[in-house]
């Protein structure tokens, strides 16, 4: 119940919270689902072949993608509380 809250609260604009917050929570959660999609290739790939088949380069290039979908939906975020920081500095 919570969670739904806080997501309504991304989402409307006159909050606290912001789009770019929402897009954070947004790219951890894909991150997150297809890390678990990997991981359920290989557990399969095991069950039916009985070794990984699937090429480590596949499953690298796959993690990388993953770790760049996450930080570029943060980088949005991180520059704009490095802007608001030094701004509160001065």
């Amino acid at each position: 119940m919570r969670l739904t809250e806080y997501l309504k609260s991304l989402i409307k604009a006159d909050t606290g919270d912001s789009s770019k917050s929402f897009s954070v929570v947004v790219s951890v959660l894909l991150g997150a689902f297809l890390g678990m999609v990997l991981a359920f290739c290989l557990v399969w790939d095991v069950c039916t072949n009985g070794y990984v088949k699937t090429g480590s380069e596949t499953i690298w290039w796959t993690l990388a993608g993953i770790a760049v979908l996450i930080t570029g939906g943060s980088v949005a975020k991180v520059m704009s509380e490095m802007k608001t920081r030094k701004e509160e500095r001065k």
